[in-house]
């Protein structure tokens, strides 16, 4: 699980990001591929853009703690 306002580096792409919360996904549109009540994190990318990652896909590695 993420800890909540943390830094992290994107393996990939090199870009710092600061994880600002998380939240709960509540949804009921039929062809969303996320599930309802799924935790979300949520980070500014690049100092400013906010963006918006399930739990699962943020920790699975894509991102490393700095």
């Amino acid at each position: 699980m993420a800890e909540v306002y943390g830094v992290y580096r994107h393996r990939k792409s090199g870009h710092i990001v600061r994880v600002t919360g998380r939240a709960r996904l509540q949804t009921e549109h039929p062809t969303i591929h996320l599930n309802d009540m799924q935790m979300m994190v949520i980070y500014e990318h690049d100092g400013g853009s906010i963006w918006i990652r399930s739990e699962a896909e943020f920790d699975d590695g894509r991102f490393e703690r700095v």
